[in-house]
């Protein structure tokens, strides 16, 4: 019984290891999005003016993936079995 509680907590450990990981990386896509968005309207606001806006710049955290890759990779590494668990 006490091999079976261990595996458990593991699994249980795991779970929230992996779902504390996707929670990260929808955070940092989604302030990255917000960036995204507001350089659209300085962009706009911008429109016949001399300057121009700087281009947000994604997180090293992408590692030269886009935000949809990015939030794949992290949904790939949970097993299927621990998937509702983590989410």
């Amino acid at each position: 019984m006490k091999i079976e509680t261990q595996l458990a907590h593991k699994r249980t450990t795991e779970s929230l290891r992996y779902g504390e990981d996707l929670m990260d990386a929808l955070e940092l896509a989604e302030k990255f999005r917000e960036e995204i968005e507001q350089y659209a309207i300085s962009l706009e606001i911008a429109a016949g003016k001399k300057y121009k806006p700087e281009k947000p710049q994604p997180s090293i955290k992408f590692l030269g993936r886009n935000i949809f890759e990015h939030i794949l990779l992290h949904l790939k590494r949970i097993r299927s079995a621990e998937l509702e668990n983590t989410l």
